[in-house]
C-alpha cells in the first residue's frame, strides 16, 4: 500500500516523538513549533495530535519577550524551530533563564527540510499507532492571542471544535472535491483558520 509523502512524513515524525528516548511524547504533552508555512510545520500539525499530544504553532511575527511569555504559559516538552528563528528562541530562553526559577525548558529541535521523494511503505511503520483522544473534548491545539491587554493568552481548541470548524469552512466556502487553494494565512493564526 502506497502512502503519500505527507502521510509518511507525519507517521515518521509521530514515531520519532513517541519512541525516541529524549522525547517520549505522550498523551496531553504540549509540543510547540515556530516556523513559516513550510511542509515541516504542516507535518507537525498532524504528527503531534497523532501522538496524543497538544500542538501549539507559535507566531513568527513577535518579539522575544512575547515568545518567552508564551513558552512559560505553554510549558511545552518539545519546541520545533525553523533555522530562521533560532536567535528569537535563544533570546526568549535567555529571558526565561533570568526571570523564572524552576522552569523546565523545552527540548529544542531544529526543523530540517524533508525529502519530498521519500515514500514509506505501510508495512514498514514499525509499530505506528495513532494515539486517539480519550474524549472529543480533549485539547487538540493551543493558540495564543494578545487579547486587549497585550499579554499573551492561550486559547484551547478541542478535537471536536477543530472538526466542526473545519466542516463549517468546507460548507461555507462551498468547497468541491478537489479545490485549488492559495494558502495565504499563517498556520499559527488560528491553525490556518482550520484549513490545516
Amino acid at each position: 500500500m502506497y502512502l503519500s509523502p505527507t502521510s509518511s512524513s507525519c507517521k515518521e515524525l509521530q514515531l520519532f516523538m513517541v519512541k525516541e528516548s529524549p522525547f517520549s511524547i505522550g498523551f496531553d504533552f504540549r509540543v510547540a513549533a515556530l516556523g513559516p508555512n513550510i511542509p515541516e510545520l504542516y507535518e507537525i500539525h498532524f504528527a503531534v495530535p497523532m501522538a496524543g499530544a497538544i500542538v501549539s504553532l507559535l507566531n513568527i511575527c513577535q518579539n522575544s519577550s512575547d515568545l518567552a511569555a508564551q513558552l512559560k504559559l505553554l510549558e511545552a516538552k518539545v519546541l520545533f524551530v525553523d533555522h530562521q528563528y533560532l536567535k528569537l528562541v535563544a533570546d526568549a530562553l535567555e529571558i526565561l533563564t533570568k526571570t523564572c526559577t524552576g522552569f523546565e525548558f523545552s527540548k529544542v529541535v531544529l526543523m530540517l527540510e524533508t525529502n519530498p521523494e521519500a515514500k514509506m511503505d505501510a508495512e514498514n511503520n514499525y509499530g505506528f499507532e495513532i494515539v486517539r483522544p480519550k474524549s472529543e473534548l480533549d485539547a487538540y491545539s493551543i493558540v495564543f492571542t494578545s487579547g486587549t491587554t497585550g499579554v499573551p493568552k492561550g486559547v484551547v481548541h478541542s478535537h471536536r471544535g477543530a472538526y466542526l470548524t473545519t466542516l463549517a469552512q468546507i460548507i461555507l466556502k462551498e468547497m468541491k472535491a478537489m479545490p485549488v487553494f492559495l494558502w495565504t494565512v499563517p498556520m499559527y493564526h488560528c491553525n490556518g483558520w482550520c484549513f490545516t
